[in-house]
């Protein structure tokens, strides 16, 4: 969707969306402390870099996005490589 978007609406507007991964966020308020570590955890561990993202590196995703003008049609993964292979 967000090809199509781009393609539609240049040259009077740029479309890209940002796509992170599990991200301990005001969203997972629902579980506690103890079970936020253990959902960080697990997540992490399946991951090529070992960790979660921090709110500020999905922001910054967004930041960049918005910055640069010459970038559209792009779903940027903050996502720590969750798609490469571990091994």
């Amino acid at each position: 969707m967000v090809a199509v978007l781009a393609v539609e609406m240049a040259s009077n507007w740029r479309v890209n969306a940002v796509a992170p991964t599990w991200t301990p966020t005001g969203l997972w308020r629902e579980l506690t402390a103890d079970q936020v570590v253990q959902q960080a955890t697990n997540f992490a561990q399946g991951v090529p870099m070992k960790r979660v993202a921090t709110k500020e590196e999905v922001a910054s995703a967004y930041l960049y996005l918005m910055q640069n003008d010459f970038v559209t049609g792009q779903v940027f993964h903050v996502d720590g490589g969750v798609d490469l292979s571990v091994k």
